[in-house]
């Protein structure tokens, strides 16, 4: 219960409540977490999108983009072979910031950055993508096994067609002054370029869930 809740409950047993309290009777808050959490306890990405799809509101952060955007699969390492799902108490999240944060206050961050989620298929060429993932594309061709990913993601898109790269699992950009700025489907995006420069494709197509920026 918060203080609103609790002037206003205090208030309806007084007796002294007034018309405009009425007009101001508080919602309730929000509970969004898993019955059987207990503190300490972890979630993988399917839980913790839909933890914060419900603190943001379905109909403008879904949760299957969300998942997407938010809590990705963990690429390939020297200790992980495989791609993983993160894991976080909803509670306790050590996510970059400078004190673990509960899921609550993870949501309220994103919501003053960007409006909402949106389901879009675009069509661009590089002179369309932000500076900041052009500046970082070195960075991720260089990272562990990145060579070979986008070998493979060129040949896929040359046999079965652009779209197939994004038919499952769509790109997950944001839309930052007027640029797309890549969050998600990296090796895809730098095969895409790269054909792009052979002359191979014309533009860079594809599904992608699209975060705008208001900050």
């Amino acid at each position: 219960m918060n203080l609103n809740e609790n002037i206003y409950r205090l208030k309806e047993l007084m007796g002294i409540l007034r018309e405009q309290d009425e007009d101001t009777q508080p919602e309730e808050e929000k509970d969004c977490y898993p019955s059987d959490y207990e503190p300490g306890k972890t979630y993988e990405r399917d839980d913790l999108a839909k933890i914060f799809s419900c603190f943001a509101g379905e109909d403008k952060f879904p949760a299957s983009g969300v998942k997407e955007w938010m809590f990705p699969l963990l690429p390939p390492n020297e200790d992980n072979p495989v791609h993983h799902s993160p894991r976080y108490d909803p509670k306790n999240m050590d996510m970059g910031y400078e004190k673990p944060l509960t899921m609550e206050e993870f949501v309220e961050i994103w919501k003053s950055k960007c409006s909402g989620l949106t389901l879009k298929n675009i069509s661009i060429t590089p002179e369309d993508i932000h500076q900041q993932t052009l500046d970082f594309i070195p960075t991720k061709k260089e990272a562990y096994g990145g060579k070979k990913r986008i070998e493979f993601q060129m040949k896929r898109a040359m046999e079965n067609g652009v779209d197939s790269l994004t038919k499952d699992e769509p790109f997950v950009v944001e839309l930052k002054e007027g640029k797309y700025k890549w969050d998600e489907g990296w090796n895809r995006l730098i095969a895409l370029i790269e054909l792009y420069n052979q002359g191979k494709i014309p533009k860079i197509v594809g599904k992608s869930w699209v975060a705008t920026r208001i900050d």
